[in-house]
């Protein structure tokens, strides 16, 4: 049973970790890099438009790893991994 209990503790904790990492619903976010943004959440899926590094996108909501975005009237999902709540700072040559 201890170890049931400890196992539940450890999901809770990654659970809020997660949460605080995919930041508030309704956000403003910056692309890391150049993306394509998808119909669906999925590598697959049909790519609705392609946007540079430095875009500015609303996060509507993540989960498991897709982040569902809009973006100049479009709406699509881009992969949280590439979306960040600080504007990223770009080098340029």
């Amino acid at each position: 049973m201890p170890k049931l209990a400890a196992a539940m503790l450890a999901c809770c904790f990654s659970a809020a970790t997660l949460a605080a990492q995919a930041g508030p619903v309704d956000s403003t976010v910056y692309t890391t890099m150049a993306v394509a943004l998808r119909e669906q959440p999925n590598l697959h899926a049909r790519i609705v438009a392609r946007l540079p590094a430095d875009t500015r996108v609303r996060r509507a909501a993540c989960a498991k790893g897709w982040c569902e975005v809009g973006f100049s009237g479009l709406t699509g999902y881009l992969r949280q991994s590439t979306l960040s709540a600080k504007r990223p700072r770009l080098i340029t040559p």
